[in-house]
């Protein structure tokens, strides 16, 4: 699945009729779901499975050590190809300019900033993980309230901001709302164990609210290790060193997540204190955009755009026939299919524009022949001034000498006939 995914991002494949998202998307929602159910467990059990055995005092071999490493660092490169793909798509730069392209232009900022992405990855999933692997260790029915308590309070944050469909196209009925419960959840754990950046989008958990969670973990961690008994779990030299540990990761995610921001671009700073929603953004970006902007918006769930359906369907009754004529990039037939029939302009908005377009070509054509008889008109006057001219000078030369002819004639006869008048 994963090949084929690059393959058809790579060849710029467009979204087909009847299919919920694009390629891009359908790319990173398969790298989530191997976040969520394979590479995150794997990570907890390994954990899990290191602690334990240094609790009952044996020894851990390098290899355990090494594989923790290599599946902390996929786990993070996972993430932060996600983040980064969807910055540097030129696509999602040009539909929304004001969240997108906070990865810098020049390559050495970009390559430390993905270096840092990665680090910062798996620096917040050996947190998270260590946090519920201590959970566990408590016993389970305390795990399950955390996890359950944190859920319900997201939950809740997005019912009351009214954003809890999430922005995939589809009908609103039972089915739907189970899948965005059931999105919300799992994009708010990815989050919990990995900090992915993409998901501070409005769509997802918001700038604010991602930020406040990627520190969640640590200050949870550090408040179990300092308050809470684990002596009938864990021996105090286990206690100990998890302390420390937990200290130089804190140290880490606070020097990790600092670089990130120096060296991104300044400008989307404040994405990461957003409180804007989904379906705010998605109006946002459709009354402020151009067209291309504009067209993306059948991408998104209907509900995020209802409050201006008037305006959507406007858009499209006024504009749908010019781009017939010009044919701009975006109006593909993928895209054309994926417009609700009921938004498609019927015949009398057919014939209002071709009625239109005859009266435009008559303007144009009784434009051209006044400009033409305009300009036949000065030619024609020059050329009359041209023959005037040259008639005067005709008849000035003739006349001029006809009055030397005279002036011979009476010399030779007797100059003093002149000279008495």
């Amino acid at each position: 699945k994963a090949p084929v995914d690059a393959y058809r991002v790579a060849m710029g494949a467009e979204q087909k009729k009847d299919t919920l998202m694009d390629p891009m998307m359908e790319m990173t929602f398969s790298k989530t779901v191997e976040l969520f159910a394979e590479s995150i467990p794997g990570i907890i059990i390994q954990l899990s499975a290191i602690v334990r055995t240094i609790n009952s005092g044996e020894n851990v071999t390098l290899m355990a050590y090494l594989s923790l490493a290599v599946s902390l660092l996929t786990t993070g490169f996972i993430s932060a190809t996600i983040s980064y793909d969807f910055d540097t798509d030129p696509k999602k730069r040009a539909f929304n300019p004001e969240f997108y392209g906070y990865v810098p232009d020049f390559p050495t900022k970009r390559a430390l900033l993905f270096f840092t992405l990665i680090n910062l990855s798996a620096v917040q999933v050996l947190i998270k993980s260590i946090f519920v692997a201590l959970l566990g260790y408590l016993g389970s029915l305390y795990l399950v309230v955390y996890m359950a308590a944190d859920m319900f309070l997201f939950l809740c944050y997005k019912l009351a901001r009214s954003d809890m469909n999430c922005w995939i196209p589809m009908e609103e009925g039972v089915g739907s709302k189970t899948l965005f419960i059931f999105l919300r959840i799992m994009v708010k754990l990815i989050v919990d164990f990995t900090g992915c950046v993409q998901f501070r989008h409005p769509f997802e958990l918001g700038g604010l609210y991602y930020s406040i969670n990627l520190f969640t973990p640590l200050i949870g961690l550090g408040l179990l290790l300092a308050f809470v008994d684990m002596g009938g779990a864990l021996n105090d030299n286990v206690v100990k060193t998890l302390s420390n540990v937990t200290l130089l990761l804190g140290a880490g995610l606070v020097l990790l997540a600092a670089l990130f921001l120096l060296l991104m671009s300044k400008k989307y700073r404040h994405t990461f204190f957003s409180v804007e929603t989904g379906k705010q953004m998605t109006m946002r970006t459709f009354l402020d955009g151009d067209e291309y902007t504009r067209s993306l918006i059948f991408g998104t769930n209907k509900s995020h755009w209802i409050d201006i359906e008037d305006k959507v369907a406007q858009w499209l009754q006024f504009g749908w026939y010019r781009w017939e004529d010009e044919r701009p990039d975006w109006f593909t037939d993928e895209w054309r299919e994926i417009v609700p029939a009921k938004y498609k302009p019927k015949m009398r908005m057919r014939q209002m524009h071709k009625e239109k377009k005859m009266l435009e070509n008559e303007s144009e054509e009784e434009k051209r022949s006044e400009d033409k008889f305009k300009t036949n008109t000065r030619k024609n006057s020059v050329g009359g001034e041209r023959r005037r001219s040259l008639l005067g000078a005709i008849f000035a030369g003739e006349a001029t000498a006809g009055l030397e002819i005279v002036g011979n004639s009476g010399g030779g006869g007797g100059g003093g006939g002149w000279g008495g008048l």
